[in-house]
């Protein structure tokens, strides 16, 4: 059976294109794990194996990182092949290593994955060149997912920049796995951010055909809505990777369960009388929250809605904030707010960042919680979305009126 066929099947057994990654982290394992297992080891062991027997009936993949299991040293190596023969037969699995270097190098790392740790494809970084991929497009039962238009705000320093003639390098690299793909007899994918939607149909209209892992759905703030409809007419499987957004969802330290919130503002006049609105949803039950000002701007009451939403949780909380607001989901999700505070509140530009005192006490609301930020398109006919919209316009229609 080739890579793609086996992809193709996980997909239809499992009715998913659900890919959750493996990212074992210490200092995030249940109390309960630590409690019960004395050594790094034996805890990552368990932990993994078992949210691969809760998910295995929700997924087509599974994406464990290398980076968590090499951090315990020689023995993490051992825990990671036994994690990788717990996972399914039936269900694709991605060593998420990010590997790259020259073609003696790579062959090495090939043996490895494919040979010792028997994982159906791997993570490669393109930027020491293509031939750092040469040595792992020889099996066609096997597939490589390259680097080319990543979720994190690095993304910025190399893979967005002009290259080549063309606009991005993410753009050049989807048109060089292309013309490879003719001769490789391995599959060749692409690793493209949920959180760069609005430039992905620009790269993988590039490469059709390529399967896609798309990182960056839930804690990185990148939205499935977007995502849907700039792949809209790609060929390859999209595999959607979630990572903490399902690993991490425990604990009796916190909500048993996400909450979700949808806000909004609004502002008749800009600046002028305008109101806020939330919608707070934890284990079924709904909660509205809304507010005004009688002279305010748009993006304050933004932010109002977020702050007011983080206030009335009573005890910390997984947090999923759904806002269409770019300002705030580009500052939360794309280090602005970092960089701000670096500069002493300064954009790049040195102006003073608008409304710092609603930004601090955002952060200070956001601090009990796990928050995760969710774009969402305004007025797109999304139920939670219009309903916080009518909410915050309702507020702002009555200080007008009484104004």
């Amino acid at each position: 059976m080739t890579f793609t066929q086996k992809l193709r099947s996980a997909v239809a057994s499992s009715g998913s294109t659900l890919c959750v990654g493996l990212d074992p982290n210490l200092s995030l394992l249940p109390k309960s794990v630590k409690r019960d297992l004395l050594d790094p080891e034996s805890q990552v062991s368990f932990f993994c194996k078992s949210v691969i027997d809760h998910t295995q009936d929700f997924c087509a993949a599974y994406k464990p990182n290398l980076a968590f299991f090499e951090a315990l040293g020689a023995s993490g190596l051992e825990i990671f092949e036994e994690v990788v023969h717990h996972i399914p037969d039936d269900k694709i699995i991605i060593a998420d290593a990010k590997r790259g270097d020259i073609s003696t190098t790579a062959e090495h790392y090939k043996k490895t994955f494919y040979n010792q740790f028997n994982v159906d494809a791997v993570t490669l970084n393109p930027l020491m060149g293509f031939e750092t991929l040469d040595a792992f497009t020889e099996d066609d039962t096997k597939g490589i997912y390259v680097l080319a238009l990543t979720s994190n705000p690095g993304a910025d320093d190399f893979l967005k920049k002009p290259f080549e003639g063309f606009d991005m390098m993410a753009q050049y690299i989807a048109s060089e796995l292309e013309k490879r793909s003719n001769s490789s007899k391995a599959h060749l994918g692409m690793v493209i951010g949920a959180t760069q939607a609005e430039l992905s149909k620009s790269v993988t209209d590039l490469h059709k055909k390529g399967s896609l892992l798309i990182p960056g759905i839930g804690a990185q703030g990148g939205s499935i809505e977007e995502l849907a409809t700039s792949l809209n007419e790609h060929e390859g499987i999209p595999l959607i990777n979630s990572s903490r957004g399902i690993i991490y969802d425990w604990s009796s330290d916190v909500c048993s369960s996400d909450l979700i919130v949808y806000t909004d503002g609004a502002c008749s006049g800009n600046p002028g009388p305008g109101g806020w609105g939330a919608i707070l949803i934890w284990n079924g039950k709904e909660k509205e929250l809304s507010g005004g000002d009688p002279a305010t701007t748009n993006n304050r009451m933004e932010m109002k809605a977020v702050i007011e939403a983080l206030k009335a949780m009573k005890k910390p909380c997984h947090v999923k904030i759904h806002s269409d607001s770019a300002l705030i989901i580009n500052a939360m999700t794309k280090g602005w707010i970092e960089n701000w505070q670096k500069k002493g509140w300064r954009k790049a530009d040195k102006k003073p960042v608008e409304n710092k005192e609603l930004w601090e006490e955002m952060l200070a609301a956001m601090k009990p919680h796990k928050v995760s930020w969710v774009k969402v398109k305004g007025h797109s006919g999304l139920e939670l979305n219009e309903r916080v919209d009518q909410l915050a316009v309702a507020e702002s229609l009555k200080l007008k009126m009484k104004n």
